[in-house]
């Protein structure tokens, strides 16, 4: 079989947006190809190219424009290249995506590494993340921040919430440094596959719960587990908005911590508004590049 490829050469901040759009359309898959250096130093991933496989199978010219449609909206928001569309065989297809991709160092102890690549020892942490699979690479700013800000706050054995989990990157990564036990939710049935997937493969899943829902599935399992010593949320800032609205500060213990990143900057003053309304206390503020995270402590009841 031949495939249509469809490439786009991004900036890091736009590669997870729209890996989103081509997955919904795309059936051959979604790649990404990040041009981190020897070293894997994520300050030379500044861009990628995103790419969406379409099986040439009598419904490519339907694929193909849906896909561009879903491009066109996104790109109603912030500006993007235009594609480039070339037919590849099937054994160009199963490799070409993969040559590029390097080891990426993040923070002090943090590398991800696709499956296919063997490492040397390593001082660092080394998380196994399959690129492209869902939101969450390690390539956004906001998905930085989090990461970055779980190494500086999770304490030994935390219990940990993660909210949105995407491909899992986020409760992976705060397992292998040291959490308890991480309950991960997200409303996209992909997001769940991926983060179980994720979970096997760097053998942490016997530590991760992973659930279909959003908020409210979290309060009603907190029935029967105990509430986290931290959330992290990397979710859009209108869904952080509804989450304050519908309760987030009552899902963590009195006096944990909650790192809310996907934020513009434009956006932190009426969300820390909310947040400070609902008895969270903002303790930090990270930026990378045009992104920020808020870390907020929940006070005891006034």
């Amino acid at each position: 079989m031949s495939w249509l490829e469809l490439s786009l050469n991004l900036n890091g901040e736009l590669a997870e947006a729209v890996t989103e759009v081509l997955s919904r359309y795309a059936s051959g898959g979604v790649a990404v190809e990040m041009a981190a250096d020897k070293n894997g130093d994520l300050s030379a991933a500044t861009h990628v190219l995103v790419k969406a496989y379409i099986p040439i199978d009598g419904q490519e010219d339907e694929q193909r424009r849906r896909t561009e449609e879903g491009l066109w909206h996104l790109s109603q928001i912030q500006p993007l290249p235009e594609p480039e569309f070339r037919i590849i065989k099937e054994t160009d297809w199963q490799t070409s995506w993969k040559k590029h991709f390097q080891p990426i160092a993040i923070g002090k102890r943090l590398l991800i590494i696709p499956p296919w690549i063997t490492i040397e020892e390593t001082e660092r942490t080394v998380i196994v993340l399959e690129p492209g699979m869902a939101f969450g690479t390690g390539l956004h700013p906001s998905t930085l921040i989090c990461l970055e800000a779980i190494e500086d706050i999770l304490q030994p054995g935390d219990n940990i919430l993660d909210i949105g989990c995407g491909t899992g990157i986020l409760s992976i990564a705060a397992v292998l440094l040291g959490a308890k036990h991480a309950l991960a939710v997200d409303t996209d049935e992909v997001a769940v596959q991926a983060t179980k997937e994720n979970a096997e493969r760097n053998r942490v899943a016997e530590y991760i719960r992973v659930e279909s829902g959003s908020l409210e599935q979290v309060k009603v399992l907190q029935t029967e587990i105990q509430k986290p010593d931290l959330i992290v949320a990397n979710i859009l800032s209108h869904i952080l908005i509804e989450l304050i609205q519908s309760g987030l500060a009552t899902c963590v213990k009195p006096k944990g911590r909650i790192i809310l990143s996907g934020i513009l900057v434009e956006q932190v003053e009426p969300l820390v508004n909310l947040a400070t309304d609902a008895n969270l206390e903002l303790i930090d503020v990270r930026s990378e590049k045009d992104w920020r995270g808020l870390i907020f402590k929940r006070d005891l009841p006034r």
